[in-house]
């Protein structure tokens, strides 16, 4: 009897080895599975629901004044996208300064911002494919005859207003060496050009359309760059760097609405001046 036993010690130990293996396996796939994150496009499949961060600028996106509902651009194109995608769109507003925090912090899957591609900023978020080129300006009082370049507004004793996060607020820090900069914290870029109107600053940084605009409304004031914007670059939209489906979807996407003639169509009728390349399509 003894030596029978002694049979099924072997048998036994293969029984515990695989059961342990059997074990591990399973507790990897559970790791495997608690791990598991699922990216924003399958998400936004699944659900139904695109969640877009916007920031309130025209002609890009603002608010109806009697309807209260989002318009711009950038708006009809997400919204032509939405619809063949056969989602819905959920908006949540953010900031130049904000934006990008708001994407890493999930908050929204894509940002609509009229955003400039820079390496500072492509170090945080991945950029779409470019939806036009824009260009900057300045806005000064008509009466001031002190600024006709750049050079001329970096000066020691002089001010100059900028909005958090925007364009001119980065153009500024990294050029600037001797003005003073006043930075203002919100995403509407005419309470930085009032700042000039009232004396606060003595030139206002800006993207050319806004101070085009404001210009037009404004006769103390005049656009310094009007007829020669400087540093023309290109604007996207942003998403997170994990979200490479939803950059590869959006970037075809654009593609297609550009091939048809959508987005020409969309921008005239904003009126929108960003610089676009020419599409030439051509039978082989």
């Amino acid at each position: 009897m003894r030596k029978r036993n002694l049979h099924f010690v072997p048998a036994l130990a293969c029984i515990a080895i695989l059961f342990s293996f059997s074990l591990i396996g399973n507790g990897c796939n559970q790791i495997q599975t608690s791990t598991f994150e699922e990216d924003s496009f399958l998400k936004i499949k699944r659900e139904g629901i695109m969640h877009i961060g916007y920031i309130l600028a025209p002609p890009w996106c603002f608010r109806d004044p009697e309807t209260g509902q989002l318009k711009g651009t950038y708006v009809e194109i997400i919204e032509e996208i939405a619809r063949r995608m056969d989602v819905r769109v959920e908006y949540i507003e953010a900031t130049f300064g904000t934006f990008i925090a708001g994407l890493q912090t999930k908050k929204y899957d894509l940002s609509i911002a009229p955003t400039f591609s820079t390496i500072p900023r492509a170090k945080a978020v991945a950029f779409t494919r470019p939806l036009e080129a824009l260009g900057n300006s300045a806005i000064v009082r008509k009466n001031d005859s002190r600024f006709n370049s750049l050079k001329d507004i970096d000066q020691i004793g002089i001010v100059v207003a900028v909005t958090q996060g925007e364009q001119g607020h980065e153009f500024a820090r990294t050029n600037f060496k001797n003005a003073a900069i006043s930075v203002l914290s919100g995403g509407d870029q005419n309470l930085t050009f009032l700042e000039v109107l009232t004396g606060r600053a003595d030139v206002a940084l800006g993207d050319a359309w806004f101070t085009a605009k404001f210009a037009e409304r404004h006769p103390a004031i005049k656009d310094l760059f009007a007829d020669n914007p400087y540093y023309i670059s290109p604007a996207a939209w942003s998403v997170r760097y994990e979200d490479i489906k939803l950059l590869l979807f959006i970037n075809t996407s654009l593609d297609y609405l550009d091939s048809i003639g959508k987005l020409r169509e969309i921008y005239q009728k904003y009126d929108s001046h960003g610089l676009r390349p020419k599409q030439n399509w051509e039978i082989n």
